[in-house]
């Protein structure tokens, strides 16, 4: 992790006697949640000015919710740790706060219960390991089903040793955070209110910005983490939000094109509106559906710096849908015939589809196609469903007859598109060609196909469809990575935090 490396760095190398050494460092939006909402604040209590929200149900049982910041470092039996972290509570509140290995049964070498004292605190927490640990085996625990309130949590650092108080001060004056989120709101031209969060990096602000926009269906925040955390450490600032209708944001789901880019341009301008935000060095990068939204944002708003497109349909849309499931329905059911066959199938059910705006129509009409298909051993049983609720969710119609070709031929100023070769979702044989035609007129364009990679820009190691879940996130791969982070930052001019 970049980012903790670097943070890490700032205190072991602060300019202060200590015997106490660093073996943990979490900011404050760092901390892993269970049991609870959570959201971004700017605090000017905790060291580095940010606070995580946690609001928890009040239950009988305090550990049914709580917080965690691990060890990064290897834990070694006999030794003293002390973890030292920041804490906003109210007075009624009660926290356990444990220091023990993050696994069945959870051992504990050291405990101590707190009452909320209503401003932030500085706690501290000390302990002997009672045994051997590999790093991020161990951690600081708290639980939170007795706090009744929303507590705030700042960052918490893990020392080997028990620090003295000059040193906890001298820790608190050096702690950076590479960045700090916040949770924000924006109101889309239709008056929906869609919530987001907002990450900048430490330092001075002026800061370049990427809007970051997911793909088609229910999606919400937490799609671009690695990206984002690249970013932060680069200087730039990034703003994700949840769709509208969908998460914490308001509104109607609606899934055309115009619409979506409309709730884009309302993200833009707000970002445009913030102080710390440079309005001039603002990128657009949309993944899938979110990559066709964003050069149609692009074409209203010329003052954008430049638009990033990942794995993002160059072709008509009824042929994007055609070949992601007749390509995957070959791969999972081979038995049903060869891709000409299943095409023929899939193009049946999206002439359905096309035919009728009648949703109970739509829905009867194709659950009777997929089921004969079922019967005829056609497709296997348990696609059926599937099928049926992505052919009649309302981002199926909408998506059909959009051209993105058009969109890209009018498209100026840097644009970079890129594709996997893996990619059964949005081929790269097809879309590529294509897209690379529409920008030929674009000289500041570049299309980018990665050998190897999945519409996650993953690097998958077999053809199951569902492997993608078992790889660590979203955009893993270091080149995609590089290469979508160095383009960024070559055009917005970043630089990173001092």
């Amino acid at each position: 992790m970049r980012v903790l490396v670097l943070v890490v760095l700032l205190l072991v190398g602060a300019p202060m006697a200590r015997a106490a050494e660093v073996v943990g460092v979490t900011s404050a939006e760092g901390w892993l949640i269970y049991g609870a909402k959570t959201s971004f604040a700017r605090e000017a209590g905790p060291p580095g000015g940010g606070a995580v929200v946690v609001e928890a149900t009040e239950t009988a049982d305090p550990w049914s919710s709580g917080a965690a910041a691990v060890f990064n470092g290897a834990v070694k039996a006999g030794e003293t740790y002390t973890a030292v972290f920041w804490l906003q509570a109210p007075t009624s509140a009660k926290i356990s706060a444990l220091l023990l290995t993050n696994a069945p049964p959870y051992p504990t070498f050291a405990r101590t219960e707190l009452v909320g004292a209503g401003d932030w605190k500085r706690i501290t927490i000390t302990g002997v390991a009672k045994a051997d640990a590999a790093p991020v085996q161990d951690a600081l625990t708290l639980h939170l089903g007795r706090a009744g309130e929303p507590v705030r949590l700042g960052p918490a650092i893990i020392l080997r040793g028990a620090p003295s108080e000059a040193e906890l001060v001298a820790i608190e004056k050096a702690y950076k955070p590479a960045g700090r989120a916040e949770d924000v709101a924006f109101t889309a031209s239709d008056g929906a209110v869609l919530a987001g969060t907002l990450r900048t990096p430490s330092g001075k602000g002026g800061f370049p910005a990427v809007l970051m926009l997911g793909g088609s269906g229910v999606q919400v925040r937490g799609g671009f983490t690695r990206l984002q955390e690249r970013l932060l450490a680069a200087g730039i600032a990034t703003l994700e939000y949840d769709k509208r209708g969908c998460g914490q944001s308001g509104g109607e789901r609606i899934e055309t094109i115009p619409r979506l880019a409309a709730d884009a341009e309302a993200a833009v301008a707000f970002l445009r509106a913030r102080p710390d935000i440079d309005p001039s060095r603002i990128v657009v990068l949309g993944s899938s559906q979110g990559g066709m939204v964003a050069p149609a944002v692009a074409l209203q708003d010329k003052r954008l710096r430049g638009v990033v497109m990942q794995v993002a349909p160059a072709v008509v849309g009824a042929q994007v849908v055609g070949d992601q499931v007749a390509r995957q329905l070959v791969m999972q059911w081979p038995r049903g015939g060869s891709y000409a066959d299943q095409r023929r199938f899939v193009d049946g059910l999206l002439a359905i589809v096309k035919s009728t705006s009648d949703p109970a129509v739509r829905r009867a009409r194709i659950s009777q196609a997929v089921g004969d298909a079922v019967k005829a051993e056609r497709i296997p049983p348990d696609a059926a469903e599937s099928i049926v609720a992505g052919l009649t969710d309302v981002a199926a119609s909408s998506v059909l007859d959009y051209r993105p070709a058009e969109v890209l031929r009018r498209l100026k100023g840097p644009a970079l598109l890129i594709y996997g070769t893996k990619d059964v979702m949005v081929s790269a044989v097809q879309n590529a060609p294509v897209a690379r035609a529409a920008l030929r007129g674009n000289p500041q364009a570049r299309v980018v196909v990665l050998e190897g990679l999945n519409h996650f820009l993953q690097r998958p190691r077999t053809d199951d469809l569902e492997e993608w879940r078992t790889l660590g996130g979203g955009m893993s791969d270091p080149e995609a990575m590089n290469l979508i982070v160095g383009w960024i930052e070559a055009t917005v001019g970043a630089r990173p935090p001092v």
